[in-house]
C-alpha cells in the first residue's frame, strides 16, 4: 500500500470568500483559518463560467473546464424540452483525483463534495455531495463502497439540505441560521469520525455551511448593503465562519506527522444590489421572444403560485422528496412552472432560464429544442448581436452598466455541447460594489425595476441577498510552505495541486497542470500513466441520445 509523504485534509469551504475571512482573522475570531493564512500559501482563487457549485467543484477535482469534464451547470436540458433538471457527477467525462490517487494506491477519503454522484469508486470512502438522487440526506446510493452505509449512517450520517430555502413565508430567516449551525454540529461529528478511522492519505470534506448563510443572511453581515434593515440582527455570517473554524481547529488536533491542510472554495460571494433585471422582457423587448397569451399567463401565474405555496409550506424533507421524485420532462414542467416561466417558445427566437446565480441566454436552435427554427449558422450571428445589446444595457436611474462581460459558447466549450452550454453566459455587472438580481419575468413589464424593501430578504429563486462572485479562497498549510501570497489563480489549476502537496505523481495528461512557478517551491513529479480521455466526439453530451441514456442512469426518464 502506498503510504503519502504529506497526508492532505481538505476543507472545501463551499462559497468561502476573502472579503468575510480577513476582517473575521484581523478581529481574532477565526485563530485556525488566521493560521494557516499567516503561516502557509493563499490567494484568490477564480471559479468557472458560469459561477456554480457543480462545475467549480468538477473543475477542482479533475483540473479541467466544465467544457472539458462535461459538468456545465447545476441544471441540464432533457431531451427535446425547454425545461431543467438537476444536473450530476454522472455527465463528468474524465475521473477526478479521487480515482487517479485510488488507482496510486492511497487511501482516499471523500464526503459530501458536489459532483461525485455516482459515488466512485475509490480506495477509501465516498459519500457523494447534493446531486445525489436523496431529497435531504445521503442514503445508501450516495455511499462506495455500499457496505459501510450501516458504519456512515452511525457515525452520524449527513445532510443536504437543513431548511426550506425556498421558503416564501415572512419569517423564513428566523430559525434558519440556528438550523445551519445544528447542521454543522453534526458534521463535525460525523466528520471527526471518519477521519480517526484510519490514517487517510487524502481526506476531503465538503462543508455548505459558509455558501448557504451567506446566500440568504449577506445583507446582515455587510452594513454597506443597500438591502442592510436598519436594525441588523446578529451576523449570522460571522457565527457560521467562527463555528467552521472551530470545526477545522478539531481536525488540526488529530492531523497525522507531516500532514499538510488545503482549504479550497468553488467560488466567492457579494451582495446583491435592489435592482432587478429581466431578461425574457429585455429579449421581448428586442423582438426575440413573445410571452403566452395573456389569459394562459394568468392560468400559470396561478397555478405557479399554488404550487409555490405548497412546496414553500412542506417540511423541508418533503418539499425535498416532492421536486426530487420527479422525472425527466415532468420534472422539468413543474419546475418551469413554480418558478413562473411564461414564454411562448413556438414564437420566440431566444430565451432566458432567468436563473440569478448564473444568468444566460439561449437561442431557440433548430435540432436542439423542440420548437427551435434558427439554424446554426444564424445562431452564432444572433448571438454576436445580443452581446452587443446586452452590454449597452443601463440602469435606467443611475445610468451604470448591468453586465460586465458575455461569453459565446464557442469562447468556452466546442459545439458538440450545445444541449449543454448557453449560447451567451452573462457575467453581471457590479457598479458600487453590489449586482443586480436577475429575476423570472412573470409576464411582459419593466426590463429593469427596483425591489420594494419587503423583497429584499428574497428565498431562493427570488433575488437572494448574497451572490456568487468568481473570486474564491485558497490556502494552503504544512511542512515546506513558507509564508507566501500566491498571484491568483485558477480552480482548476488549484486541483492540480492535490498531488504535489501530497506528494504524490501528477497524472500526465491533466487538462490544466498545476502553476509550473510552483515547481520551484513545492517539487512535482509526473507519472508514467494517466487517464484515457475518449478522442474528440467519442463521448458526444450533446446529442439527444448521449444525453438520454445519462438522464435514464439517473433515473429522471424511463
Amino acid at each position: 500500500m502506498t503510504r503519502a509523504a504529506h497526508p492532505l485534509l481538505i476543507l472545501g469551504l463551499d462559497g468561502g470568500t476573502l472579503s468575510i475571512l480577513r476582517p473575521l482573522i484581523a478581529a481574532g475570531r477565526l485563530p485556525h483559518l488566521g493560521q494557516l493564512m499567516a503561516e502557509g500559501w493563499s490567494t484568490e482563487l477564480l471559479s468557472t463560467r458560469p459561477t456554480a457549485t457543480l462545475p467549480a467543484w468538477t473543475s477542482f477535482l479533475t483540473s479541467a473546464s466544465p467544457a472539458q469534464h462535461g459538468v456545465t451547470d447545476i441544471f441540464v436540458h432533457p431531451p427535446d424540452s425547454y425545461g431543467l433538471q438537476p444536473a450530476s457527477g454522472l455527465l463528468r467525462r474524465i475521473p477526478t483525483a479521487l480515482t487517479q490517487l485510488s488507482a496510486q494506491g492511497y487511501r482516499v477519503c471523500s464526503v459530501g463534495v458536489p459532483g461525485t454522484f455516482p459515488p466512485e469508486a475509490v480506495n477509501g470512502l465516498c459519500v457523494s455531495g447534493f446531486d445525489a438522487p436523496s431529497p435531504n440526506r445521503a442514503g445508501p446510493e450516495a455511499v462506495f463502497p455500499p457496505e459501510a452505509f450501516a458504519d456512515f449512517q452511525r457515525a452520524g450520517g449527513w445532510n443536504y439540505n437543513v431548511f426550506n430555502e425556498h421558503s416564501t413565508k415572512p419569517d423564513h430567516l428566523q430559525s434558519a441560521a440556528d438550523a445551519i449551525l445544528r447542521d454543522i454540529q453534526r458534521k463535525e461529528r460525523t466528520t471527526l469520525q471518519l477521519y480517526g478511522q484510519e490514517p487517510w492519505d487524502l481526506f476531503f470534506v465538503h462543508l455548505q455551511a459558509s455558501d448557504t448563510v451567506a446566500h440568504h443572511f449577506w445583507h446582515w453581515h455587510d452594513p454597506n448593503s443597500p438591502r442592510a434593515p436598519e436594525d441588523a440582527p446578529p451576523d449570522p455570517v460571522a457565527r457560521v465562519y467562527e463555528r467552521l473554524d472551530q470545526m477545522l481547529g478539531a481536525l488540526r488536533e488529530r492531523l497525522q506527522p507531516e500532514s499538510r491542510i488545503l482549504v479550497v472554495s468553488d467560488h466567492g460571494f457579494g451582495g446583491a444590489s435592489t435592482t432587478a433585471v429581466f431578461l425574457n422582457r429585455w429579449l421581448a423587448e428586442q423582438g426575440l421572444l413573445d410571452f403566452l397569451s395573456p389569459w394562459k399567463t394568468a392560468a400559470r401565474k396561478q397555478a405557479g403560485r399554488a404550487l409555490r405555496g405548497t412546496l414553500a409550506h412542506l417540511p423541508n424533507a418533503l418539499a425535498g422528496l416532492a421536486k426530487k421524485s420527479l422525472k425527466g420532462r415532468l420534472h422539468a414542467d413543474v419546475m418551469d412552472l413554480a418558478r413562473g416561466t411564461c414564454v411562448d417558445f413556438a414564437r420566440s427566437r431566444a430565451f432566458s432560464h432567468e436563473l440569478d446565480y448564473a444568468p444566460s441566454i439561449w437561442i431557440n436552435q433548430r435540432g436542439i429544442f423542440p420548437a427551435g427554427d434558427v439554424s446554426p449558422e444564424d445562431a452564432l450571428a444572433l448571438a454576436r448581436q445580443l452581446r452587443e445589446a446586452l452590454l449597452k444595457l443601463r440602469c435606467p436611474i443611475l445610468g451604470h452598466p448591468l453586465i460586465e462581460a458575455v461569453h459565446l459558447r464557442a469562447e468556452l466549450g466546442p459545439e458538440r455541447d450545445a444541449a449543454l452550454l448557453p449560447d451567451l453566459t452573462i457575467e453581471p455587472a457590479w457598479p458600487e460594489g453590489y449586482r443586480p438580481s436577475f429575476l423570472s419575468s412573470p409576464g411582459p413589464g419593466p426590463v429593469v425595476r427596483t425591489l420594494r424593501p419587503e423583497e429584499w430578504s428574497a428565498p431562493k429563486g427570488f433575488g437572494l441577498p448574497g451572490v456568487h462572485r468568481r473570486e474564491g479562497v485558497f490556502m494552503a498549510w504544512g511542512p515546506g510552505l513558507e509564508p507566501m501570497e500566491l498571484p491568483v489563480m485558477d480552480i482548476a489549476q488549484a486541483g492540480g495541486l492535490i498531488y504535489p502537496l501530497m506528494g504524490a505523481a501528477i497524472p500526465p495528461n491533466l487538462h490544466v497542470p498545476p502553476p509550473a512557478y510552483l515547481e520551484e517551491l513545492l517539487p512535482f513529479s509526473t507519472g508514467d500513466e494517466g487517464f484515457d480521455l475518449p478522442p474528440l466526439g467519442a463521448l458526444d453530451l450533446g446529442s439527444s441520445e448521449g444525453l438520454r441514456d445519462r438522464l435514464q442512469t439517473m433515473g429522471y426518464i424511463d
